[in-house]
């Protein structure tokens, strides 16, 4: 039952009948705590009812199974200070902690290089040394978005981003906001109270009275989630015409962004790549400890869906800037 230990089929048949029989189960947890580290890797998480964070949570699940390691959730409410959260776990031995969610304080990240945990994170804010990066390409994700919106003849743009700032949505929100200045347009912003569904459509009332007034024909939704609410608020509820009157473009392509209802243009990001990297990168961690840390940053696609104009022939997935770069 270790891992890597050599015996015949046949005497391995026979030790797990008789586990079976017994009714014995390995405790993994008890014999990493024996050694010097378990095989759990710690994943740091919030907003679990969100599409796009469900898909990415399970996507690393399913690359750490793979690589022998146990994921073990750690879920921090929005906004709420992880240092406890990751500084308890510590005492079972955790092999590792990938971060998706907020960015851990320097202390935090010295207590687990202290402890020789590797922390990887993914679309995070720049932390003091000692963590492996994995994160999109934010200025990529601003610049197509806006690509996307004034390659359809959009002239008057707005954008809807959520009031709190988070490192990913900010960044690519004022990408956005500098490629559309550099081109000489003004930026009709608003906020919104989260990126929920509910949140793009609480903002619609706000939307159409720009759009009555002509100050927008084109609209940035910070997350998919956030434009589909806006799709459901003004096509369907007060009959606006997409993309006839008002162009729109989301972030993250969610599946839902392809369902016929609302065959949202967007932009994506790769999850499975990044979470490959993530644990490609904890993985060599783990190996070789001295190793320099790296950052990898990912491009991202285009996406032309049924709400944006004039990319007759284009493909429904063209790629963006796309590759890895590592420094």
């Amino acid at each position: 039952m270790t891992k890597g230990k050599r015996v015949s089929p046949e005497v391995r048949a026979r030790v797990l009948d008789a586990a079976d029989a017994l009714g014995y189960r390995v405790n993994a947890l008890a014999r990493g705590l024996q050694g010097q580290q378990s095989n759990l890797v710690g994943v740091v998480a919030s907003r679990l009812d969100t599409p796009f964070r469900a898909l990415q949570v399970r996507t690393l699940a399913q690359k750490l199974l793979r690589e022998g390691m146990n994921p073990l959730l750690l879920v921090a409410d929005a906004g709420e200070d992880i240092r406890a959260l990751i500084q308890n776990i510590l005492a079972y031995r955790l092999a590792g902690v990938i971060v998706t969610s907020d960015t851990p304080s320097p202390d935090v990240i010295e207590a687990c290089n202290r402890a020789g945990v590797p922390v990887v994170m993914i679309n995070r804010g720049p932390a003091a040394t000692g963590t492996d990066t994995v994160c999109m390409d934010l200025g990529a994700g601003g610049r197509a978005a806006f690509e996307m919106l004034s390659g359809g003849g959009v002239r008057r743009f707005g954008l809807l981003a959520p009031a709190q700032e988070t490192y990913s949505v900010t960044g690519r929100t004022r990408a956005f906001v500098a490629c559309c200045e550099e081109a000489g347009h003004t930026v009709l912003r608003l906020a919104s109270d989260g990126q929920s569904h509910a949140s793009g459509k609480a903002a619609c009332a706000a939307l159409q009275a720009e759009i009555t007034a002509g100050r927008i024909d084109g609209l940035f939704c910070a997350t998919d989630l956030l434009a589909l609410g806006v799709l459901d608020g003004l096509r369907h509820d007060r009959g606006v015409d997409i993309p006839g009157t008002l162009q729109v473009v989301g972030f993250d392509d969610i599946e839902q962004a392809s369902w016929s209802a609302y065959a949202l243009s967007t932009v994506r990001q790769d999850i499975a790549d990044q979470a490959g990297a993530a644990v490609e990168l904890a993985m060599k961690r783990l190996a070789d400890p001295e190793r320099p840390f790296e950052t990898r940053t990912f491009g991202l696609h285009k996406v032309f869906r049924g709400t944006t104009r004039g990319h007759a022939g284009q493909s429904n997935a063209q790629k963006g800037p796309s590759g890895e770069q590592r420094r």
